[in-house]
């Protein structure tokens, strides 16, 4: 099937600027030309959707987020149950809200049982619309470490043999990346060198990238060195970290949107003190020791008065930055979505220094290249996959135009178009 989306102004996801008033031509799934001429008087069988001067960019990637999974429900106990009917439902329900706001592509880092997995088969086979989903299954995590307590949700594994195991497992259930958990709110590394180089060299000899979890240091340069593909959230590396993540290639997934906007809601305006007092208030309501309700509140509160300077020292240092949020299946709210959040996160991006096209290259290209897929989609070049959203406004003059989205395309299927 052929046809033409006219009269856009495109943003291609390379940061080379704006092409205004072209035509896009979509042959089955593919981009296969960028007009700047007249139409042809006679097309043919082609099919033409008008994009009324709209403003036409590759498709949003969130790639961190637990699709299927949820924390802010009131029947559902954290850390004890998990329901994996309620998941799937939830899961369903999301992963079409979240394509028809402009995200095509999502990383699913974790959700239990198989759901996402199961999400991913039913959108290939046609069954559900949604956005693509590339998922991890099981976290990898040691015996007792982060993550281990959602039932279904992880793997413990310890000693280089067992988490080689780990690794194939996840992949013959289907996963098309791994995802380990190296630090979380302590200061050391959770898997020891050995077993994160165990980690990676199989991973990588199976052809799939690793993403891991990671805050603090010195678990944070541990996993770098170890060879890990994206860093997720990363809030506190040294500048020794830093550097090493630039020179090896090392992308960061940052993770504003919750480890700031979402620490008490959309309050993204709190100080410093205040983020002290909501951090206390959740940290001691899961009823954890006073030693890590301790170190909780100062690592989370240390987070959060740092990021606008950590965002500095990655992008001052040539980190490659993509968009990712940690948004799960959670409440119907603002923001608690990961087309919401994708956006906000794009939002959070030119606060902390971007420039708006450089917000969209870190939110298509460079996340499609951290996802491993970047020769086939994430910009809006001839031979590419077709994912296209059209906005009302002009995304490079002002961010906020990313919340106009009137139109979607995904593999060449018109999915949405308000006009």
């Amino acid at each position: 099937m052929r046809m033409i989306i006219s009269d856009v102004n495109l943003i291609d996801g390379t940061g080379s600027g704006l092409q205004p008033f072209v035509h896009l031509v979509i042959e089955d799934d593919q981009l296969v030309e960028v007009l700047s001429s007249d139409l042809p008087q006679e097309m043919g069988n082609t099919k033409v959707m008008n994009g009324n001067g709209r403003w036409a960019l590759p498709g949003l990637f969130d790639l961190h987020v637990h699709i299927a999974t949820w924390h802010g429900q009131p029947d559902v106990d954290r850390y004890k149950t998990y329901q994996p009917a309620k998941a799937a439902v939830l899961g369903a329900k999301r992963i079409h809200q979240t394509l028809m706001g402009g995200v095509t592509t999502l990383r699913d880092l974790g959700t239990a049982h198989g759901v996402a997995i199961a999400l991913k088969e039913a959108i290939e086979k046609g069954q559900l619309m949604g956005s693509r989903i590339l998922p991890s299954d099981k976290i990898i995590c040691v015996t007792g470490g982060h993550g281990h307590d959602v039932e279904g949700m992880s793997r413990e594994a310890d000693g280089p043999d067992d988490v080689r195991q780990a690794v194939r497992e996840q992949l013959r259930a289907g996963a098309d990346l791994i995802k380990i958990c190296n630090t979380h709110r302590a200061p050391l590394s959770e898997f020891t060198q050995e077993e994160l180089q165990a980690i990676v060299s199989e991973a990588h000899r199976n052809g799939v990238l690793v993403a891991c979890h990671v805050g603090i240091e010195p678990g944070y340069q541990m996993a770098v060195r170890a060879g890990i593909d994206t860093v997720e959230h990363g809030n506190l590396p040294s500048d020794e970290t830093i550097a090493l993540m630039a020179e090896r290639g090392t992308y960061w997934v940052p993770t504003v949107s919750v480890s700031r906007g979402l620490i008490d809601g959309e309050r993204a305006n709190m100080t410093v003190e205040q983020v002290r007092e909501a951090v206390k208030e959740r940290v001691e309501k899961r009823e954890v020791s006073r030693r890590k309700s301790k170190f909780g509140i100062q690592y989370m509160t240390e987070s959060f008065r740092r990021s606008p300077e950590v965002f500095q020292k990655m992008r001052e240092a040539g980190v490659l930055i993509a968009c990712g949020t940690d948004v799960d299946a959670s409440q119907d709210r603002e923001g608690a979505l990961p087309m919401d959040a994708a956006k906000n996160e794009m939002k959070w991006f030119v606060r902390f220094g971007m420039t708006p096209e450089e917000a969209i290259v870190a939110a298509t290209a460079t996340s499609a290249r951290a996802a491993g897929i970047g020769d086939w989609v994430g910009t809006l070049k001839k031979g590419k996959v077709a994912d296209i959203i059209l906005l009302e406004r002009d995304p490079l003059d002002d961010i906020d135009a990313i919340d106009t989205v009137s139109a979607v395309i995904k593999e060449g299927v018109i999915v949405r178009d308000d006009a």
